[in-house]
Formats: structure tokens, C-alpha cells, sequence
């Protein structure tokens, strides 16, 4: 998979997959997928930006394998373990329903 490094500091990485749009299962599968590789201490996927951030132990090696992981990374041949229910799709159902009751909430003043 194409990745951009947006943003290195020691010990975290953000980065952002070359794809328009990602699916709440896709940005499942791209989580579980990184917390599973040695060395990462937590992960956070942004799915409506297709952005990562990865925090790991600072290591110049552990930073080169996840770098090395990413380029192999594609959704067909890898598949982690993804719990059935994550509560990223809650989520983005409460967020919507904040959006549309605000939105509202300005056009009717």
C-alpha cells in the first residue's frame, strides 16, 4: 500500500494512505493489522482522512519494519484478527446525528 509520512518525531509516526476514501472495516482491518507488528505501543486510524498515527518504542529498527510492513500492507492478503464490534461505527452514527442536530439547530435560528 502507498504511504505518505506526514509528520516523524521519535517514538511516533503519522502517516496518510493514498486512497480517497476508507471504509469503517478497512480502517478496522488497517488497525488491528499495525497493533500486531512488534514494537507498536498504540495505533489510532482516522478513516474519514485515511491518516494513522503510530506510537512505538523509539527504536530506529522497529521504525524501518513498520515502514517496511506498510509498504507490503493490502486488504485482500492481510487479515488480522478484528473484533466484531470495535465502536467505530457507533461512533461515526453518533457523530452524523450531532452533525445533522446542529446543522439543524443554525439553519432554524
Amino acid at each position: 500500500m502507498d504511504c505518505t509520512i506526514k509528520h516523524e518525531s521519535l517514538g511516533r509516526l503519522r502517516i496518510h494512505l493514498h486512497q480517497c476514501y476508507m471504509t469503517l472495516p478497512e480502517a478496522d482491518q488497517v488497525e488491528y493489522w499495525i497493533k500486531e507488528l512488534a514494537g507498536v505501543n498504540r495505533v489510532k486510524v482516522y478513516d474519514r482522512t485515511a491518516d494513522a498515527t503510530i506510537l512505538y518504542d523509539g527504536k530506529t529498527d522497529t521504525r524501518q519494519r513498520i515502514i517496511d510492513c506498510l509498504s507490503s500492507f493490502d486488504y485482500k492478503t492481510c487479515k488480522p484478527k478484528v473484533a466484531e464490534h470495535t465502536g467505530r461505527e457507533i461512533q461515526r452514527y453518533y457523530e452524523d446525528k450531532m452533525f445533522d442536530h446542529i446543522a439543524a439547530r443554525i439553519i432554524t435560528r
